[in-house]
């Protein structure tokens, strides 16, 4: 699933049809600029902390989905943080609702 998910992501920023698992992102074309876009949708699509080193570190698709399974490492969802603000945000007017 993960190398999939990379591959993906690598290929739609890369304009290309296909990568395969032992692709190098900078040998398809890839560069310091498209870095940021690909980091940013692999942090999505993956609910992962994925910096822009990482992928210097390791740029094949094999190399990187190996690293992501082996540091675990899940930041909380993204809807998280909405959900906690809608909480309190309704705790807040239960308060005030009370006071009066």
């Amino acid at each position: 699933f993960t190398e999939k998910v990379i591959a993906d992501i690598w290929a739609k920023v890369l304009n290309l049809e296909k990568v395969s698992l032992y692709d190098n992102f900078f040998d398809l074309g890839g560069n310091s600029l498209l870095t940021i876009p690909v980091c940013s949708q692999m942090q999505f699509a993956l609910n992962r902390n994925i910096s822009v080193v990482d992928l210097f570190t390791y740029p094949t698709v094999s190399a990187f989905a190996e690293y992501l399974v082996k540091n675990q490492e899940f930041k909380q969802p993204i809807f998280a943080h909405d959900t906690r603000a809608s909480k309190k945000t309704a705790a807040i007017k239960m308060q005030k609702h009370h006071k009066q």
